[in-house]
């Protein structure tokens, strides 16, 4: 009895293979993503210190054109940052999708392998019935 073999094991194999990559390429748009609202949480505390330090005494001129300079610095530097937060999980969105369809793919491989195995077990018995006739006939005639 020869052991089943699935004939599209390799292209199988390279389904997967492409389905973790795209998982690791998620996991790694998920840190990004998590770094990056660090990075804007960060700022956002950035621009609330600097409103306190500008709200908090008199100033002279050139200290509220620091602080106006800085602020201004920092909101562009806040939507930069959110910005890339928005490019960042665009592409997270077209990796997930990427992700939905290879993962379909294989699923489709495996419930072809699993139709081939179901086959493959009943032409097995197919043929060992068939041998088990076979062998049958040869006993009575012998007699």
């Amino acid at each position: 009895m020869p052991k089943f073999k699935f004939k599209f094991e390799t292209i199988s194999k390279i389904k997967d293979r492409l389905r973790v990559k795209v998982q690791k390429e998620i996991a790694e748009f998920n840190l990004k993503i998590e770094q990056k609202r660090i990075l804007i949480e960060e700022t956002k505390n950035e621009i609330l210190e600097n409103k306190k330090m500008f709200s908090s005494g008199s100033h002279k001129v050139s200290e509220i054109h620091y602080y106006e300079r800085h602020d201004i610095h920092l909101r562009s530097k806040l939507k930069k940052f959110e910005a890339e937060l928005r490019s960042l999980e665009y592409h997270k969105r077209i990796k997930m999708e990427d992700l939905v369809e290879k993962t379909k793919e294989l699923k489709m491989f495996e419930l072809l392998e699993e139709k081939h195995y179901t086959n493959y077990l009943l032409d097995q018995s197919k043929s060992e019935n068939s041998m088990l006739d076979e062998l049958a006939i040869q006993k009575i005639g012998r007699k």
